[in-house]
């Protein structure tokens, strides 16, 4: 596996400097490929340099971190929380943040967040090597468990939804398989499907899509009724697809 790639989001200048050393230091598969001290730089190298991690601390010079977070179109990194704040935690675990390392930073924490994403990633490498994600000739896809390997027709899928380091993939018989993917991987590899990512947490078969609602906020209607919120380019974007295939 490959070295991960990760950009620290900090305001304060010399813990900027601890964590950047404590990486170097500890963490010598990890590459640092930026630093940011606002939400709009850090959003910036976000969207343009693509981390595989992001260590963020809450409160930066222009706002809360979560601000930045809400206006992430997808979130296909590992979030590790870095503050002095111990408020904030249930906040940073609704999204998905992998650790919550109080200051000042210590070493051990660090590493043992950066080794939780290591293994994730790894489990997943191993999966994909040996029976993960496959599209075959009839245009069936394998799901690779810890317990079984699940061959399924892509109509078979109604929707996909992120659950932290892991998915959960519903079926059309009212079943869910729990994968060791990121939402982000599940996109890759059913890009040239009937698929299409509406929002952060949600991935759907758009034969399933049964309505579009434009209020409040708007949200998608499944053909098994479930309700899913999509973002705003997004929406527009798949009715437009919808309408034309129509």
């Amino acid at each position: 596996m490959n070295s991960l790639r990760c950009i620290i989001i900090e305001d304060e200048l010399n813990s900027q400097k601890l964590l950047k050393k404590i990486i170097e230091d500890y963490c010598l598969d990890i590459e640092i490929n930026g630093i940011a001290d606002s939400i709009d730089q850090g959003l910036q190298i976000i969207n343009s340099l693509h981390p595989d991690i992001v260590f963020a601390d809450i409160e930066v010079k222009d706002g809360n971190i979560f601000e930045l977070f809400d206006r992430l179109e997808r979130k296909d990194f590992h979030l590790i929380i870095t503050t002095a704040y111990k408020d904030y935690a249930f906040e940073a675990f609704k999204r998905e943040a992998v650790d919550y390392i109080m200051k000042p930073y210590n070493p051990i924490d660090i590493v043992n967040a950066v080794n939780r994403i290591k293994k994730v990633k790894r489990n997943r490498f191993i999966s994909e090597n040996e029976a993960g994600f496959d599209h075959t000739s009839n245009e069936k896809v394998s799901l690779s468990t810890q317990d079984a390997v699940y061959f399924l027709k892509p109509s078979d899928i109604i929707y996909i939804m992120a659950d932290g380091a892991y998915c959960n993939v519903y079926l059309n018989d009212n079943s869910k398989i729990m994968i060791s993917k990121s939402i982000g991987d599940f996109e890759k590899q059913l890009n040239s499907l009937c698929f299409s990512r509406i929002h952060n947490s949600y991935i759907v078969n758009t034969n399933h899509i049964k309505q579009i609602m434009k209020l409040d906020g708007g949200c998608i209607c499944l053909t098994n009724g479930t309700q899913l919120p999509i973002s705003r380019r997004r929406r527009n974007e798949i009715m437009q697809s919808l309408l034309n295939a129509s």
